[in-house]
């Protein structure tokens, strides 16, 4: 049964490989963010310092969950590279497909969201799944 429900959602995440439905995945992703906890942990971070700035940004990104992660700016974009070494979604890291990284585009904007009150886009740099890399990722503020 694992190895069907593997090849069945690498099925369905095949089928979504176009820009328009990421936001199937986008939703799944804020959702998780929610189901796991980590917009209760994460609300606890909030600033009342306006996030003007990429580097304001960094500032409180390195004060919350996101701590333990490498966060910069670089050309003048927020860069957040993950410290771990494989793929810590228990659904996600049994994929094949690199567009099921897509889904942690959607925890990240809805963490950053709640975070800081502002909306974000966010583009995947490196992942497990696309290149055996950490999974890296550029922020920029809406």
């Amino acid at each position: 049964m694992k190895e069907f429900k593997k090849n069945w959602l690498n099925q369905l995440i095949g089928g979504l490989e176009s820009e328009k439905n990421f936001t199937v995945l986008h939703d799944c992703g804020a959702m998780c963010a929610k189901w796991s906890g980590m917009l209760d942990e994460i609300s606890k971070f909030k600033s009342s310092q306006e996030i003007s700035d990429n580097q304001s940004l960094v500032e409180l990104l390195k004060e919350s969950p996101f701590k333990d992660h490498n966060i910069e700016v670089k050309d003048d974009v927020v860069q957040l590279t993950y410290n771990f070494e494989s793929c810590i979604c228990p659904i996600m890291n049994q994929m094949e497909n690199p567009h099921a990284c897509q889904c942690t585009v959607g925890f990240l904007s809805k963490s950053l969201e709640t975070l800081t009150g502002k909306s974000f886009s966010i583009e995947i740099m490196d992942s497990y799944l696309k290149n055996n890399l950490p999974c890296s990722f550029q922020i920029y503020m809406d």
